[in-house]
């Protein structure tokens, strides 16, 4: 009687705890975000028409980075390169001769108006000389005796052209002046404008050169080979999509946070991401808040006849993980573990 009364306790003990395991680990999904694990798709494609020379992979085929993809043509992109070399060197001559310019119209300018000045300054010490000797000659005169400050009417006339010249002789260090400035300001115009026309130029060129070395595509990450959609000397239209590469492992998952999760999340959080199926878990950070809510992934639907929506949370992930694609995984926060 008394084993049955032990056995009965035990049986009860061991219920009780198995179903409040059952309920805590109901209760840490319903409060956990939910993530399908899908990898990183990069698709490859070109803005302009090129023709497929050579394809180097085929779907399923695992790549590494730096591996050759494929080699394509544009017969049009090196003629297009070496006219936009040949503009922007003739801007760059532009330049050259618009100094060379400004400096021989400045050098012309001084020259005239030194030419000028000079011939001034030679009118106006000839005529002082003339005043002085005619003053002279009247003070010899009048007997040199309280008429220095009186003048003949010629001696009027060359104080009057006197001034005449001082004035002339200011007038063209005036307009000397201005020409400068004038000259000065049209030329740091030509100047901004052909820097602006060669900035242009240096962009549309560097963005030819760039294009035209995707001309041979090579890995920028480890994946697998998806789906390659042409064939050999094909002519392919713009922005068609002509290999696309899965991450080997994903990187980067998407979660979503429905309307029972009452914890924050911020961007930097700490979080276990865990797997569904299997006794496996790992470590994450959060990335970015998603800005709208929207709809759960069919996979990750908790009732199939109701939609339920939550916000996108993005979270980073070490690349050596052992999730598979398309895994369903809830993800904590780890302050909660």
């Amino acid at each position: 009687m008394n084993v049955r009364k032990y056995v009965y306790v035990v049986f009860w003990s061991v219920l009780s705890l198995f179903l409040i395991l059952i309920s805590l680990r109901y209760r840490n999904k319903t409060e956990a975000m939910m993530a399908v694990v899908e990898s990183q798709l990069i698709a490859i494609s070109y803005q302009k028409p090129v023709i497929i020379e050579a394809m180097y992979v085929v779907p399923g085929q695992e790549v590494r980075v730096g591996d050759t993809l494929l080699r394509v043509s544009r017969p049009d992109l090196s003629l297009e390169i070496d006219k936009k070399r040949n503009e922007l060197e003739r801007s760059k001559s532009e330049k050259l001769q618009s100094e060379q310019n400004y400096r021989s119209k400045l050098a012309l300018s001084r020259l005239e108006a030194e030419g000028k000045l000079n011939r001034l300054q030679m009118e106006l010490t000839e005529i002082n000389t003339r005043i002085s000797q005619q003053h002279s000659i009247n003070q010899k005169l009048r007997g040199g005796e309280g008429n220095g400050g009186n003048y003949s009417f010629s001696d009027s006339l060359m104080m009057m052209k006197k001034a005449s010249i001082e004035q002339e002789y200011l007038d063209v260090k005036n307009y000397l002046d201005k020409e400068l400035d004038r000259l000065r300001l049209k030329f740091h115009d030509e100047q901004s404008l052909i820097d602006k026309i060669i900035t242009i130029n240096m962009r549309e060129l560097t963005a030819l050169e760039e294009e035209y070395s995707s001309l041979i595509q090579i890995a920028k990450i480890n994946g697998i080979v998806g789906v390659v959609n042409v064939q050999l000397h094909e002519l392919v239209p713009p922005y068609k999509s002509v290999v696309s590469i899965f991450e080997t492992r994903p990187s980067l998952i998407k979660a979503y946070m429905n309307e029972a999760i009452s914890y924050p999340v911020s961007v930097g959080d700490s979080v276990k991401v865990v797997s569904e199926n299997r006794l496996y878990s790992i470590e994450g950070v959060v990335l970015e808040l998603g800005a709208r809510i929207t709809d759960l992934p069919d996979k990750i639907q908790p009732v199939t006849t109701t939609r339920s929506y939550g916000q996108e949370v993005f979270i980073r992930i070490p690349a050596n993980n052992q999730f598979l694609n398309g895994e369903k995984v809830f993800v904590h926060p780890k302050d909660a573990e």
